[in-house]
């Protein structure tokens, strides 16, 4: 039945009013009905952004953790890198004794943050951000708080480069607590396939410590190489500092080099059967079969490898200190 024969009948069972006819009564059923399906369309374009916005608020979410919380520092029990200026207080509390403050007089909500006893003995302020060019947002006017303070600790520098001069001028310093963690550089494996291991390990004992090694292209001056011989060695037994950049070259297969220089060899080599017994690398990409191809970068593990490494060699602690996280 349609809707107009429906209608009609509707219409032959009422009794209408003078001015009623049966031609007003229909059409004002179907207004009636027309009105109706616009408001259930209309609640179904909600549901639909409602839904559509969660889901975007869902990726957002995904996207900001992969690149805070999963940075691994575990750095003295604190396993991530901090995610706001909590986790940066929180951080240099660990960290007060090796960024030269032998003791802490006071920390507050207010501004500055902190006061304390630099090696010197004297009294300096502090002002915690967990990126240092948040400074110029939260405090203003910008001039008159830098004369207040003597340093801003922050998780990274991104005060921006045209306003230095303003840092010079009033003498404040920045203490970027990543970089002190030997984070301001990317780590990456250097593969030694099983055919190159005898000559690059009589290379590596014997031979001269500068060179150039393949890279990966997006390495850079003063990041790492570990030298890793693959199955069926599989050990770390070297490690490498980049004095260039990567640079593209035609010589064989490899895309791209580096310059480098030999800081450590390990007396102890780092088996891969030892790191997989640690449990902060247990989650490690590089257990997978086929992800040691290239030059993977492994700066996220660093701190636990370097552990490690001057766990197991304790005499290169003077060689890599300034690499590694650790005391």
């Amino acid at each position: 039945m349609t809707f107009e024969e429906w209608m009609e009948k509707e219409a032959q069972l009422c009794e209408f009013d003078e001015g009623d006819s049966p031609e007003i009564y229909s059409k004002l059923g179907e207004k009636v009905l027309k009105e109706e399906m616009r408001k259930e369309e209309k609640k179904l374009h909600v549901r639909r952004l409602k839904y559509h916005l969660r889901k975007m608020n869902r990726r957002a979410s995904m996207g900001k953790t992969s690149k805070t919380s999963h940075q691994v520092i575990n750095y003295k029990g604190m396993q991530y890198a901090p995610e706001g200026e909590l986790g940066v207080v929180y951080l240099f509390s660990k960290l007060q004794r090796e960024l030269g403050y032998t003791a802490i007089t006071r920390i507050t909500d207010a501004f500055p943050d902190c006061e304390a006893i630099n090696h010197t003995g004297e009294k300096v302020k502090i002002e915690f951000e967990f990126l240092s060019g948040n400074f110029l947002t939260h405090h203003k006017p910008v001039s008159e708080n830098l004369k207040i303070i003597d340093a801003i600790i922050c998780w990274k520098d991104n005060w921006p480069p045209d306003k230095r001069n303003l840092l010079k001028k009033y003498k404040v310093e920045v203490r970027e607590l990543g970089k002190f963690l030997g984070l301001g550089r990317n780590i990456w494996f250097h593969v030694i396939k099983k055919r190159y291991h005898k000559s690059y390990m009589e290379d590596l004992l014997n031979g001269p410590k500068t060179g150039d090694l393949p890279s990966h292209k997006s390495a850079k001056k003063n990041d790492l190489l570990i030298d890793y011989f693959g199955a069926p060695m599989s050990f770390i037994k070297g490690i490498e500092l980049l004095t260039s950049d990567a640079y593209p070259t035609k010589q064989g297969k490899f895309k791209y080099r580096a310059k480098t220089r030999r800081i450590a060899v390990l007396k102890n080599a780092i088996h891969m059967n030892k790191m997989k017994s640690e449990g902060s690398l247990v989650d490690a990409f590089f257990f997978k079969q086929g992800a040691l191809i290239g030059s993977p970068r492994v700066t996220n593990y660093w701190p636990q490898i370097s552990e490690l490494i001057l766990r197991l060699n304790p005499k290169l602690k003077s060689k890599i200190r300034k690499y590694t996280s650790w005391d």
